[in-house]
């Protein structure tokens, strides 16, 4: 347990002493537990940091504390709250399928070497000091309040169904009915969200392009430089067959072009009775679960660029000189 004979038991090269972290923990801490962990060659295996025990939790904080100065805890906290985002992003990435398209992209940002993955995160410094940053949280708020009212009506729709099966005194189905009346019915608010997810992904794929000029040897990147090129542009240099591209087309692809320029000059007809959204200049049209594809794919889209992949950056920063605790505790 932790003693006044143990507070000159400091870790080497002036980092923070583990008694002042396992003072953090409500259990008491057993020192010598912790100096074990500390001193094992085997990395910390968990799903969570929620997962370790007191001295696993002190062990995990003090392996972090060369790169930061005496008390100051604020790169264990930021890594715990990457880890959340990215966690909460690749679950939700997985579950709609989509975990394949972001592969690449998150292999990517693994294989960086230090000076570039420093290189990113200057870029987002300075992007979150900008009105860009400003705008796309207006998007992001937008977008959330946008799936949240989607997801109301389809639990409204499904009651409605499940309540005429009752009046009319049939047997409910082992399946949820009215499966594609929910969909016709909410087919306007799913076109309303891909056009708010849209908007928002011209502001998002110029993080990924940074990413590629990196890679492709620019020491510097300005997103004033890359938020002012033509989003068109942007898009096709993320889906160039003959560059870095290649680790990032999977996501961009994903983008329908069409159905966002329809959306943004109203040039669009919802046909409810033969379930097809019509461009009408272009003379194509969509079904209703073409749609539904189009925007989960999307909000997947949405998820990463929003959060995860910034994330994932900065865990990778701040574990690159780390052999000690690194990817295999992350969900990918």
């Amino acid at each position: 347990m932790t003693s006044n004979d143990d507070e000159d038991r400091l870790l080497k090269d002036g980092a923070i002493s583990v008694e002042k972290i396992a003072r953090g923990h409500r259990d008491a801490v057993n020192i010598d537990e912790v100096e074990r962990i500390l001193e094992s060659e085997d990395p910390l295996q968990m799903e969570s940091y929620n997962d370790l025990s007191p001295e696993e939790r002190t062990a995990y904080l003090a392996k972090f504390s060369e790169y930061i100065s005496e008390g100051d805890l604020s790169v264990p906290v930021a890594l715990s709250s990457a880890e959340g985002v990215i966690r909460s992003g690749v679950q939700y990435i997985k579950e709609n399928e989509d975990y394949w398209r972001f592969e690449p992209t998150i292999e990517c940002i693994f294989e960086m070497d230090h000076d570039e993955l420093e290189v990113a995160m200057e870029y987002f410094e300075k992007f979150h000091d900008s009105d860009y940053d400003i705008a796309q949280q207006q998007y992001m708020n937008s977008i959330h309040d946008a799936i949240s009212d989607i997801s109301s009506i389809r639990r409204e729709q499904q009651k409605r169904v499940f309540d005429e099966i009752v009046t009319e005194g049939k047997d409910i189905p082992d399946e949820v009915p009215g499966e594609d009346y929910v969909i016709a019915e909410v087919a306007s608010h799913y076109l309303e969200l891909y056009r708010e997810i849209a908007e928002f992904s011209e502001l998002a794929f110029p993080q990924l392009l940074m990413l590629k000029r990196i890679l492709d040897g620019e020491e510097e990147v300005d997103p004033a430089v890359l938020q002012s090129k033509n989003a068109s542009s942007v898009r096709r240099e993320l889906t160039d067959e003959d560059t870095n591209a290649v680790y990032f087309d999977l996501i961009v692809e994903k983008y329908n072009s069409d159905l966002r320029n329809a959306l943004a000059h109203g040039d669009y007809l919802v046909d409810s009775q033969n379930s097809v959204v019509q461009i009408t200049s272009a003379n194509t049209e969509f079904s209703f679960e073409e749609i539904e594809d189009i925007v989960h794919r999307n909000i997947s889209n949405f998820v990463f660029l929003s959060g995860a992949m910034q994330s994932l950056v900065e865990w990778r920063y701040i574990t690159f000189k780390s052999d000690k605790v690194g990817r295999d505790l992350l969900p990918i």
